[in-house]
């Protein structure tokens, strides 16, 4: 820039220079304040317009449309219901005393709790999810009286049309429609859809203006989810339980069943039980472990299949081989193992575990070295979590060779399942490993996902990978010869021995009692007892494996307190139920202790006695 040349008059030049001296300052200025909104236009327009709509707007959060949870055969467990949740303007409201006296009785609220939700100038629910009937009501008042800031706005809410069928399976979810336990809970991500938001118009005091000019981010759906459960044999299952547990005066107990070809669970009972619609009962809050995959119980002697299908792959023993039961009476270091009665003297090992015997199945399991005993416990698929896909699954206990808590006693107790803790979808998958040829399964409760347009989600992958729906073999326990010896040895135990209960007319039925008693470890002693009973059938052609425990059984109850008396009816009437619903064919020929006895130990002999 040309200044010019300087005057000879100082108090003139004086002047210029100042003059100039602005000029630049204010073309600096306006050369700032011209780059400063240019950046204010192109680098933060985006958050400037986000602040602006946060100072002028009020954001409600509105869940995501949850899919809805379906049995295999269709049948709706889990749904949501459009209702409105109505509101509060509250620096709208023309006089607060006068909406409290009108609106508490149709809200149900009392006065003075209505008129101090009232207080203040922000938003406020004052009835989440209302029924129908209050919704109805309290826009007949709004309107009849012209209240201002009163409103509503749509909200879903979960629906449990059957209400305590499977509740411990499926799980609720809380006033915000998030998943708290159960299916809800562990698939939470699928199920629950993207969150809207309802935006409500504020002036420049911050009051509310009302819904006009209201924006809405709509919430979308999210996928439905199908369960492996039968909504048949789940009802049956329960109402079964049910008998029993109020029968023998027990604390509870669970039932488990499972198709041993796929590992799909076809029923998970509990009791008690309650109300999934009713999440402000005593019940609700609780009874929500399921006992199946949350609960670890010393599995007792249903544990003996295990220990004699071992013993007899590893070749240490045969069906046919006497062991002497020393009259029911064993020394082991630290202790004495009895026999539920006294007497037992020698027996074959299929009478063995025909009789229940502890000491019998203790000789058998020593036969082993601690070493291998507890690798076939391992195998089976105890002291590890069996990968279904529920919340709160336990691996129960085991302890390991060498170390303080394998004592000189543990092989042999460990043999009739003391010393060892177990969830019962552990032990019904390891019954399904022998029911099946002698694969471990992994159990699964989803049948398949499938998207707000009904297209089924192949991509949607268990925690191990594996595609939803998809069997599983986690690996062979056993040859299918092995097994097959083992079934045969099972079915004697139901056609007769301590297992007749479960016998099924026209059907052959494999099973094994279980009275186990129950570690209390605050005592640190044993008390009361767990009554069991697991088995599958037919036992020509699978279907069906089964496990029931209940939970502390009282004796003298007209439910008796073992395995046998608490269990095996429980077992027998939902292996009934699940032989209608899925139209299972009778074996050919009703099996019988002699028939069991006479069969052959080669492969075929499962199905050579078959005509």
């Amino acid at each position: 820039m040309v200044i010019g040349r300087l005057s000879r008059d100082p108090a003139r030049n004086t002047q210029r220079i100042r003059a100039l001296l602005a000029v630049a300052a204010i073309s600096l200025w306006a050369a700032v304040l011209a780059g400063r909104l240019v950046h204010l236009q192109i680098y933060e327009h985006e958050g400037l317009v986000e602040r602006a709509r946060q100072n002028r707007t009020m954001a409600v959060d509105l869940a995501g449309l949850r899919g809805d949870i379906f049995a295999r055969g269709g049948e709706a467990l889990a749904t949501s219901v459009e209702l409105r949740s109505i509101y509060a303007q509250r620096g709208r409201l023309d006089d607060p005393d006068r909406v409290a006296d009108l609106l508490a009785p149709a809200l149900g609220m009392t006065r003075a709790a209505l008129r101090k939700r009232l207080e203040g100038d922000s938003f406020a629910y004052l009835y989440r999810k209302a029924p129908p009937e209050v919704t109805r009501a309290v826009r007949a008042i709004v309107d009849k009286h012209r209240l201002t800031g009163i409103n509503s706005v749509k909200e879903s809410k979960r629906f449990y049309p059957h209400k305590a069928l499977a509740a411990q399976l499926i799980g609720a979810v809380n006033m915000d429609n998030n998943g708290q336990f159960g299916i809800e809970r562990e698939y939470e991500d699928w199920i629950a859809g993207a969150t809207g938001r309802h935006y409500a118009v504020k002036d420049n005091f911050g009051h509310v203006l009302g819904s006009r000019g209201a924006i809405m981010e709509n919430p979308t759906r999210g996928d439905d989810v199908v369960l492996t459960i039968d909504w048949g044999l789940q009802y049956a299952a329960e109402e079964a339980l049910r008998i029993a547990v109020e029968k023998s005066k027990a604390l509870g107990g669970v039932v488990i069943v499972l198709d041993p070809r796929t590992g799909e669970i076809l029923a998970n009972a509990n009791f008690p039980t309650f109300d999934l619609n009713d999440n402000n009962s005593p019940a609700f809050r609780e009874n929500q472990t399921n006992r199946a995959v949350a609960r670890a119980i010393e599995p007792g002697s249903v544990l003996k299949v295990v220990t004699v299908a071992a013993a007899l792959h590893e070749g240490l023993i045969t069906e046919e081989e006497t062991i002497d039961c020393q009259g029911g009476v064993l020394l082991v270091p630290g202790g004495v193992i009895r026999d539920w009665r006294a007497g037992f003297g020698e027996m074959t090992v299929r009478e063995i575990l025909m009789n229940s015997s502890n000491v019998g199945t203790a000789k058998v399991a020593v036969r082993m070295s601690p070493e291998q005993h507890h690798q076939w416990l391992l195998d089976f698929g105890f002291a590890e979590r069996t990968g279904v896909g529920l919340p709160g699954e336990v691996s129960g206990y085991l302890a390991r060779p060498g170390t303080r808590a394998w004592s000189r006693r543990t092989q042999p107790t460990i043999a009739f399942g003391q010393e060892i803790s177990a969830t019962p979808l552990q032990v019904v998958t390891a019954l399904s490993a022998i029911a099946n040829g002698g694969k471990l399964m992994r159990p699964r409760i989803l049948h398949a996902v499938y998207d707000r347009a009904g297209v089924e989600r192949t991509d949607r992958l268990l925690a191990d990978g594996t595609p939803v729906g998809s069997a599983l073999v986690r690996h062979r326990v056993l040859e299918p010869h092995v097994a097959q010896r083992v079934a045969l040895m099972m079915e004697a135990v139901v056609a007769g021995g301590t297992g007749s209960t479960a016998q099924i007319p026209g059907y052959r039925v494999a099973g094994k009692t279980s009275t186990a008693q129950k570690f209390d470890n605050e005592a640190g002693a044993y008390g009361g007892f767990v009554a069991g009973f697991g088995g599958f059938l037919p036992v020509s052609d699978p279907r069906l494996a089964i496990f029931v425990a209940i939970d502390e059984p009282q004796k003298g109850s007209r439910g008796g307190h073992g395995g046998s008396e608490a269990a095996g009816p429980v077992f027998r009437a939902v292996a009934k139920a699940a032989i209608r619903i899925f139209r299972i064919a009778p074996d050919a020929l009703e099996a019988d202790s002699a028939v069991v006895a006479d069969a052959s130990d080669e492969p075929s002999s499962l199905t050579s006695s078959l005509p």
